[in-house]
């Protein structure tokens, strides 16, 4: 991930209505498929960033958080987080305790393998506990912005379950995300890519220093969240169809304990 978009992350991920709505479905999807957690809880948030996420899952229990960049940890620090560890999801856990809640949102993109890295997880993951899978939808997507975040490639919903069930996991939920601003990105990230590949500077200025992360207006940022709130409650129940996100919830598998 480009480094300068750390501290964007940090100042934005507060009030911003794509942070704001992501907790706000992490916790819902929490209590729904967690609803006896104990306070002595554990809780991991993979990829951490700066540290919002770890607040959230804070009213749960313990939470833990994990990131390969020092920058990004630096910020949690600042939030007041300690237990916390610089880690290669590429590699094995060395906890010597499970977690009941593992949360892995917009992280196995940037692997290799994918199933290793799932599988890694797993080992982490108390046997009656949960992880959350969220990553960025559709290949056809794949733009400077991925690029900028260090993406391998983009996922549907029928390639992200067969890499979760491949490590070794149940699903108990799946479904799109962010259904409402799908198209609305795919225009503006088209538009931009177009004008990159027509222009050097453009393009260079896409790869080094924008950001899809625009601040907006406190009513148009309200609104948003206010939708992304609504398409949350259809998460939780239908699913959606569509969207700029694809996500799972899901077990391990007992019956591949070896996998």
């Amino acid at each position: 991930m480009r480094s300068d978009l750390y501290l964007d992350l940090f100042l934005k991920e507060d009030t911003h209505w794509w942070h704001v709505g992501k907790r706000m479905l992490m916790e819902q999807l929490i209590r729904k498929y967690m609803p006896h957690l104990q306070e002595k809880a554990n809780l991991l948030d993979v990829g951490c960033g700066t540290g919002r996420m770890l607040d959230m899952l804070g009213g749960f229990g313990t939470p833990w958080g994990i990131d390969m960049a020092d920058e990004a940890l630096d910020f949690c620090r600042q939030r007041g987080f300690h237990n916390l560890r610089r880690h290669d999801l590429n590699q094995p856990f060395d906890f010597d305790f499970d977690f009941d809640v593992i949360s892995a949102l917009d992280v196995i993109e940037h692997l290799e393998d994918d199933i290793q890295g799932l599988k890694n997880l797993k080992q982490a993951l108390n046997p009656d506990g949960i992880l959350i899978v969220s990553v960025p939808a559709y290949q056809f997507m794949f733009s400077y912005w991925d690029v900028a975040l260090g993406h391998k490639k983009r996922y549907t919903l029928k390639t992200l379950t067969q890499a979760v069930e491949a490590a070794g996991y149940t699903i108990v939920k799946k479904s799109y995300t962010n259904t409402s601003i799908l198209i609305p990105a795919a225009v503006v990230r088209s538009l931009k890519g177009l004008a990159g590949r027509a222009n050097r500077k453009i393009n260079a200025r896409l790869l080094s220093e924008d950001t899809d992360f625009t601040s907006l207006p406190k009513p148009l940022n309200d609104f948003l969240i206010s939708l992304y709130n609504i398409e949350n409650r259809l998460v939780l129940t239908k699913g959606l169809p569509m969207g700029l996100s694809a996500l799972v919830v899901c077990k391990p598998n007992p019956s591949k304990q070896n996998v």
